[in-house]
């Protein structure tokens, strides 16, 4: 039941519910995509090179933990090719793979993950996030996709929709939505984006 309670949530961040089926790709912490690859290298070299010292440890532990070479580190993530949006460049969504798993980039429930640019085969982070839920949207601000990300608790949900600036991505509007019983009766309400 609480799924559809979430289907519901997300809609209602869209522009009109009418528009739910606008939805690009979406992923959550406990599921894998049949269109998830293993990355290129270089992709992940990007997301290694901007992760803090604590990330490289605990991934440099996972390495050892599972018999990985430094050369085949990129087989512990996966990543999706999104729907070009111009024609000299590559837009990519790119998490941590469930198999084999690496907890350096889990949490309890939720997952980070990345939306990469690559342009004649640099790679640029745009976003990174860390949630249960996220979409794409076919919606765009400055030339890229809306997101949406959602992080859940047993009692309420905080949802995230994000706009590209021009620069970077940032919070455009958030909610926060209470369950309130079984038969999904939620509390929605507007909450400020830099809580």
């Amino acid at each position: 039941m609480k799924s559809l309670c979430v289907i519901a949530v997300l809609c209602s961040l869209l522009p009109s519910r009418a528009n739910c089926s606008e939805t690009v790709f979406s992923a959550s912490a406990e599921s894998v995509s049949d269109i998830e690859k293993i990355p290129a290298s270089t992709m992940i070299d990007a997301i290694l090179s901007d992760a803090d010292n604590d990330d490289n440890e605990n991934f440099s532990g996972c390495l050892k933990e599972l018999h990985i070479d430094t050369a085949n580190r990129h087989t512990l993530f996966r990543a999706v090719r999104l729907p070009k949006i111009n024609h000299n460049e590559n837009l990519y969504f790119v998490r941590p793979a469930l198999e084999p798993y690496c907890h350096a980039f889990y949490g309890a429930h939720v997952f980070r993950f990345w939306l990469l640019s690559e342009k004649k085969k640099t790679y640029k982070i745009l976003h990174r996030g860390i949630g249960d839920v996220l979409q794409v949207l076919r919606k765009k601000h400055h030339g890229y996709y809306d997101v949406i990300i959602e992080n859940w608790t047993a009692l309420n949900s905080i949802v995230y929709r994000y706009h590209y600036s021009g620069k970077e991505y940032k919070p455009a509007l958030c909610k926060e939505v209470i369950f309130t019983n079984k038969e999904c009766y939620a509390v929605e309400k507007k909450i400020p984006c830099n809580r």
